[in-house]
């Protein structure tokens, strides 16, 4: 009698891993997206497309991603989870009557099934940018979360957040473009627009968590995770200033464990995403988006500068040139009155009344703000008690032709840098939004902003106001014509006797 029940407890070893044994290594699975748009990602390979489909999964036990693109509904992400035992399972209950327990040792990765079919309901109606709302330029995401504000729901611990550089990367990239995808960006037209109709939008996230479902079976965890995060928002005009903001809450789709080898990433570009359009769609931000831009309307009263000593040559320009610094940073800019008036962009002072300017002897001067153009991008300044020895000539009737030589003065990147000059040519003539600029091939960065472009003998031909970045640009920066400087500002020049 021991013999017999001692063959039996073997045999029903022998069988307690017949799913193991005889189920197949993959599963057909039929998956419904009810969008005859719709194109399916199998842990991002292209498995199917329109409103059903059938796709083979590996039976080996770990959770499989599945993404759904549409070209009428928000992208959806899903994860497979292989949960159910297979019916193979239980013919290990052999010998029926002798024992009971060999099923439960029959836990390896075939021995598991998907679920036969999975209905992936489209998610919301992709966004559009309405009509006639204002351009967004895409501006910064940051991470505000201090060490412990990761929370892991599911095991209650905290987590120090740590991004590598490639991931910070991925998700700016996919912020930038989700703003083109809205429609509220055009990296073509962009310069294009006038000021007051460009506006830049930052991302601060400020809390992540994670919520992780998982099937635990001895050896094996695997699942998904779904993330929860809140993001500040904050719209700004094209000088920095801010003048919305809000904070909105959102939740990811699911994102499966074993796939994503940067769960924390491919969760955080689908929650800025989902934030974003939930934040366009707000009655308040859909309000000031539609709204017709209103261009600065303040009449400049007509002011005189007097000048003396004008520039006849480089060294005279950079003599005149001055650094101009704020909180935020700095610019360039260059005296053209006798009485210490300093012309630069608006941009570079935008929300000071007062600013220093840094000369080319090295005194740091107090200068007001005593006039702008927000639209044509253009502030003057005045420092008090100071005559500067040298100007540069400012005239309403100069123009420049293609092909000539410029230098741009001012103090590019580090105020380290003061009086650098690069050299070029005007390469073109632009006319963007009824306003005429020069378009030069001179080697223009961050700081040159304000600062005087001039012919060889110190003839003023412009000041620099921007260039176009991005990879594979470069030396396409632009000027605003020294005429249009008098005009926009309602300056009158008079010479010194």
């Amino acid at each position: 009698m021991s013999n017999r029940i001692f063959y039996a407890v073997i045999f029903a070893f022998l069988l307690s891993g017949c799913a193991t044994i005889l189920n197949k290594k993959t599963q057909k699975i039929k998956l419904f997206t009810f969008d005859p748009t719709a194109t399916v990602y199998l842990n991002n390979t292209i498995v199917g497309t329109g409103e059903d489909c059938e796709i083979v999964v590996q039976r080996d036990k770990s959770a499989k991603q599945i993404k759904v693109e549409s070209k009428v509904f928000d992208t959806k992400y899903h994860a497979l989870i292989p949960e159910k035992k297979s019916r193979l399972y239980w013919v290990s209950c052999i010998p029926f009557g002798v024992l009971f327990f060999p099923p439960f040792l029959d836990d390896f990765p075939k021995a598991y099934n998907f679920a036969e079919s999975t209905e992936l309901y489209p998610g919301d109606s992709l966004f559009k940018k309405y009509e006639h709302a204002k351009y967004i330029i895409p501006g910064n995401v940051t991470y505000n979360i201090p060490p412990g504000s990761w929370l892991d729901e599911s095991t209650g611990t905290t987590n120090t957040f740590n991004y590598s550089y490639q991931a910070e990367e991925y998700v700016k990239n996919r912020f930038d473009q989700y703003i083109v995808d809205f429609g509220f960006s055009d990296s073509t037209t962009t310069f294009f627009q006038e000021n007051s109709t460009i506006f830049q939008l930052d991302a601060e996230i400020i809390q992540i968590e994670t919520m992780r479902t998982l099937i635990r079976h001895n050896i094996y965890d695997y699942g998904y995770q779904t993330f929860y995060s809140k993001i500040n928002w904050s719209i700004k005009d094209a000088f920095g200033q801010s003048i919305l903001d809000t904070t909105l809450s959102v939740s990811s789709d699911q994102f499966a464990l074993d796939y994503s080898s940067a769960p924390l990433t491919d969760g955080t570009v689908s929650m800025i995403h989902k934030s974003m359009k939930e934040f366009f769609m707000l009655p308040g931000i859909v309000s000031f988006l539609k709204e017709p831009s209103k261009a600065d309307s303040t009449i400049l009263e007509n002011y005189v500068i007097v000048q003396h000593n004008v520039a006849k040559s480089l060294k005279d320009v950079t003599s005149a040139s001055v650094t101009v610094k704020t909180g935020e940073g700095h610019g360039s800019g260059f005296f053209i009155g006798a009485n210490g008036e300093i012309i630069t962009n608006y941009h570079v002072v935008a929300g000071n009344e007062f600013v220093y300017v840094t000369t080319n002897d090295n005194k740091e001067l107090a200068a007001k703000v005593i006039r702008y153009d927000k639209d044509r991008d253009l502030a003057l300044l005045k420092v008090m008690i100071y005559t500067p020895e040298i100007v540069v000539g400012l005239s309403t009737m100069s123009t420049a032709e293609l092909g000539t030589e410029v230098f741009c003065v001012g103090t590019p990147t580090s105020k380290e840098l003061v009086k650098s000059i690069s050299k070029g040519i005007i390469s073109g003539n632009r006319t963007l939004q009824k306003s005429n600029f020069y378009e030069i091939d001179a080697s223009v960065n961050g700081g040159n902003s304000g600062g005087a472009v001039v012919e060889e003998n110190g003839k003023l031909v412009g000041v620099v106001v921007s260039k176009l970045i991005g990879q594979g640009i470069e030396g396409v920066a632009f000027v605003i014509p020294s005429k249009t400087i008098a005009h926009e500002l309602n300056l009158t020049i008079s010479q010194s006797k």
